[in-house]
């Protein structure tokens, strides 16, 4: 913020300097008439007031006299009347000899009698208006020469718009030396002034911060939002910046700067605004981010939890960089023109990165959505294994045998995945191959004492028991045996389907039927109930 308000003080063309360099070297006129396209004449309105600027800015008051209207009775007190007209205009009207007329003859087209043109006009506090006139003077001898000057009437309002400016016990008590003049048309004692201002206002603003955020927490208590005080220190810093404002606007209008400088100021204040804004977002943020992965929903998401560092750094750097963007558009920087090369430059950045944008959203997606968690068990695309780390580009999966598959997160977000981990209970099938020789009987008999078996086992739950006849052929009757097993663990599922495999092999011996021999005899598996 202080570079960005220190370059907008160096001289630059976004502010019209009041007072302007000698006449030899003025800035190049907007060919906007063929008046504007001439050459000054010596003795126009824009090269006089050219010169009388020129002898202020050097000191050479007795010099600038020379371009004032005055009385007899007035004439010892020239230099000192062109120094108060000089400092008045730098105070209350943008004057800038390159938009008077190049003419000897003045303007013709503002109403105004020949020889006699407006400059501008000064509005007083009370309202009044003052109009700014210089008038031609045709010299007098051949040591004269013709020229433009102030007029009588505004030379003698010159020292009552002085008294106006309050400015007079400071000019009469500092010596020359503080009245140096800066770039931007700060005096010495202006910046003085304003250091002095801001100390003042920082130790202002601490007591009247920490009323702002009592009030601010109170309100918060009250919507039941929270408000702790890792929060309250958080907005200590916004609030300060936020308070120091109004004091630094109410002491800048005591100081009384001159145009260009108060306008600089001005923007620097709201500068100020624009800082304490975005930092206050920026708080808010973090604040927020903290109070969600605290929460019970963030706490149940360790996937999100993961995320969270990385998506709070983003939040924050976008806040900064569309605060700064702001801020700098504040100040007077051209930010259109370094945005729109940001523009192009992403577009190719965009177009280079087409997969790893892809990648990102797609981890956005499963981090969103939560189809599975660390840790949990699934099956993608045929692998079978644990989620071991959910990342930005991909998600690695370790699987039984102990290898780690790496899907990128863009495809991954397209693919059917199975959830094991998200069952509450497994699934035991077999198929038992029986000899035809059995009877009818004994087929029948021993159907009814497999469902029976596997029905007392302590993990299995009883109305899924389901064990049928399935189908004969190539001298072989199938019996379908299955049911649901009460565990979602890999090993007490193992121990529980070895003892129901034990059971049907006893049903089997007990009803007098035969299992086939040629292909094993039975097989299990887990699906998801």
């Amino acid at each position: 913020m202080l570079a960005l308000f220190l370059g907008a003080l160096a001289p630059t063309t976004a502010f019209a300097q009041v007072k302007v360099p000698a006449l030899s070297s003025p800035p190049a006129p907007k060919p906007v008439s063929t008046e504007e396209e001439d050459a000054p004449a010596f003795d126009s309105p824009r090269a006089s007031m050219g010169r009388f600027f020129a002898a202020t800015n050097e000191g050479r008051f007795a010099d600038a006299a020379r371009y004032l209207e005055l009385s007899k009775g007035d004439t010892e007190k020239g230099p000192e009347l062109a120094r108060m007209l000089d400092v008045v205009l730098a105070r209350t009207l943008l004057v800038d000899p390159n938009e008077l007329s190049p003419l000897a003859t003045g303007r013709k087209d503002d109403g105004l009698p020949a020889g006699v043109d407006e400059i501008g006009r000064i509005r007083a506090k009370d309202g009044k208006v003052t109009p700014v006139r210089v008038v031609r003077k045709e010299a007098k001898g051949t040591d004269d020469e013709p020229r433009w000057v102030f007029s009588a009437q505004t030379v003698s309002q010159a020292n009552a718009l002085y008294d106006a400016l309050g400015e007079r016990w400071v000019r009469d008590h500092f010596p020359p030396f503080f009245f140096y003049e800066l770039p931007r048309s700060f005096l010495l004692w202006h910046v003085g002034a304003l250091a002095l201002l801001g100390l003042a206002s920082r130790l202002l603003s601490l007591p009247l911060a920490w009323l702002f955020v009592g009030v601010v927490g109170r309100v918060a208590r009250r919507l039941k939002l929270a408000w702790d005080d890792h929060a309250k220190r958080h907005m200590q810093g916004p609030a300060r910046v936020a308070c120091m404002v109004p004091l630094l606007w109410i002491g800048s209008r005591f100081i009384g700067l001159y145009q260009p400088a108060d306008a600089l100021v001005l923007r620097g204040l709201r500068a100020l605004v624009l800082v304490a804004m975005f930092w206050f977002v920026m708080r808010i943020v973090a604040s927020f981010g903290g109070s969600v992965l605290e929460s019970d929903w963030g706490r149940t998401r360790p996937s999100l939890r993961g995320f969270s560092a990385f998506s709070l750094r983003v939040s924050r750097f976008v806040v900064w960089v569309l605060g700064s963007v702001a801020v700098a558009n504040e100040l007077g920087y051209p930010v259109g023109s370094i945005i729109t090369g940001l523009g192009i430059g992403g577009i190719a950045i965009a177009l280079a990165a087409q997969k790893t944008v892809e990648n990102l959203f797609g981890s956005l997606s499963i981090l969103v959505d939560q189809p599975f968690r660390v840790g949990d068990t699934v099956r993608v695309d045929g692998v079978e294994g644990s989620i071991e780390t959910v990342g930005l580009r991909s998600t690695r999966i370790r699987t039984s045998d102990r290898s780690l598959v790496v899907i990128p997160n863009g495809k991954l977000a397209d693919m059917r995945i199975e959830s094991l981990s998200a069952r509450d209970r497994t699934r035991f099938a077999t198929k038992l191959r029986v000899l035809p020789k059995a009877t009818h009987d004994q087929i029948e008999a021993f159907v009814a004492l497999v469902a029976q078996e596997l029905a007392k086992h302590p993990k299995v739950r009883r109305e899924d028991v389901i064990v049928r006849l399935a189908g004969m052929g190539d001298g072989i009757l199938e019996v379908e045996a299955g049911c649901s097993v009460e565990t979602t663990k890999f090993a007490e599922f193992a121990d529980a389907r070895q003892e129901l495999l034990l059971v049907c092999l006893a049903a089997a011996r007990t009803s007098g039927v035969e299992l086939a021999g040629r292909e094993p005899a039975t097989a299990a598996t887990a699906a998801t109930a």
